[in-house]
């Protein structure tokens, strides 16, 4: 299949789906309305974190890099592109980037970006709807996942297709299907190389006011192309995932709505299915528009999900955050953040004879920014972040402050 075979990854390879999608806008340029937007864009941003490799402490950034240094500037440049065209029901959206990125420090990570992401908002008549889109990122892996001292770029591709027709007033059946890769250049990291395919299907009861209540079944299929090898054992994590969830969307008002999607998960592995494991996940997501200048985002989650620490295959994570978006003026704008997670790693050890050692996480994550637009295509932005990580595994904790400068120009054609 396309996904699978592109991960070989020669260059510029990704940009088929996102060529394609912007191919086919361009050829409707003629009958697009006035609005429609082909935008380049160009990007700066200095960024400075204090504890950019998640180190627990100084002493700990000495043992592996030989050095106490655990702070670093990044400077980003990238420049790209974005397309929205609104042709009759069709909706085509594209954004394109490659950027620049050097560290003062720790210069082995310097990188060239690449970003590329399309959707196709398809509609036939007024019943039927649907989305075709595609994905594709390169770039250094978050140190949060991997603290590896040597460059990891990792690659993720992504494409999708999925369709709603609503046969009835009051009801809508939808379905979708998915393709994900993710590869890492880091050979001791390539054991966590996945392809994942997804299928869904959904049922619907719609109110008049817009509110639906349904069911949704899912079926993930995860291939690891490369076993974990751990001593003599040779790790197979390739498994099957079957979801079964009851969904709501509630438009509480005009300015307010909740979503709620929650229900059973079963994870089966082909190998050592001592691993396999069942529960329950649910997350529930609140908006709310207090005014046109303020908007508020509330979510809290209970979720199982998958593990990379060896000594546990799964985690229950529990969690909660806030977003809060205030314009201030009518060209300032100020966003905050917050984020706190409980992470139970209670599974069953990937290795044969290994003892779960029950390690349990607390991460939080506060953030504030305020953005400043002088001219109509000119964005200025600041921001402060804060990270921590705690763990019974004290080494495992740390604390990192961030610290961003970013300025992009918008070379609009409208």
């Amino acid at each position: 299949m396309f996904l699978l075979q592109a991960c070989s990854y020669p260059q510029y390879r990704y940009l088929g789906l996102v060529t394609f999608l912007a191919a086919l806008s361009a050829s409707f340029s003629a009958v697009a309305a006035s609005d429609d937007v082909f935008s380049p864009y160009l990007d700066f941003s200095v960024i400075h974190e204090d504890n950019l490799l998640r180190f627990h402490d100084a002493a700990s950034a000495l043992a592996v890099t030989g050095s106490e240094v655990m702070a670093d500037t990044i400077k980003r440049t990238s420049a790209g592109l974005r397309i929205n065209k609104i042709i009759s029901q069709q909706t085509l959206i594209a954004d394109l980037s490659m950027s620049r990125n050097r560290y003062s420090h720790f210069s082995q990570y310097d990188y060239a970006g690449k970003d590329a992401s399309a959707n196709w908002g398809w509609q036939l008549g007024s019943h039927v709807s649907g989305n075709l889109g595609g994905s594709y990122s390169e770039g250094q892996t978050p140190f949060q996942d991997f603290r590896a001292i040597e460059p990891n770029i990792n690659r993720q591709r992504r494409e999708n297709f999925d369709a709603a027709w609503q046969f009835h007033p009051s009801w809508r059946v939808r379905g979708g299907y998915s393709q994900y890769a993710l590869a890492y250049d880091l050979a001791v990291l390539q054991y966590n190389d996945r392809k994942l395919a997804t299928t869904e299907f959904g049922l619907d009861f719609v109110q008049p006011t817009n509110s639906t209540v349904g069911v949704q079944l899912r079926h993930i299929r995860g291939d690891y192309p490369n076993n974990l090898i751990v001593s003599i054992f040779s790790v197979d994590n390739n498994y099957s995932q079957n979801e079964f969830k009851g969904k709501v969307d509630w438009r509480v008002s005009e300015t307010a709505s909740i979503q709620f999607l929650g229900g059973l998960v079963r994870k089966n592995y082909d190998a050592l299915t001592k691993r396999n494991f069942s529960g329950t996940n649910s997350r529930l997501v609140a908006n709310w528009s207090a005014s046109a200048k303020l908007n508020l985002n509330v979510n809290a989650w209970n979720e199982v999900g998958s593990s990379s620490d060896l000594s546990a295959n799964f985690s229950t994570n529990r969690g909660v955050s806030s977003d809060l978006g205030w314009e201030l003026a009518s060209k300032v704008r100020v966003n905050a953040s917050l984020r706190g997670e409980r992470r139970d790693y209670t599974g069953v050890a990937a290795v044969i004879g290994a003892q779960a050692l029950e390690r349990k996480d607390n991460y939080t994550a506060a953030s504030i920014g305020l953005s400043y637009m002088p001219i109509r295509h000119l964005q200025l932005s600041a921001s402060l972040a804060n990270e921590a990580l705690s763990s019974n595994f004290e080494r495992n904790g740390y604390r990192d402050n961030k610290l961003q400068f970013n300025g992009r120009y918008d070379l609009g054609l409208d």
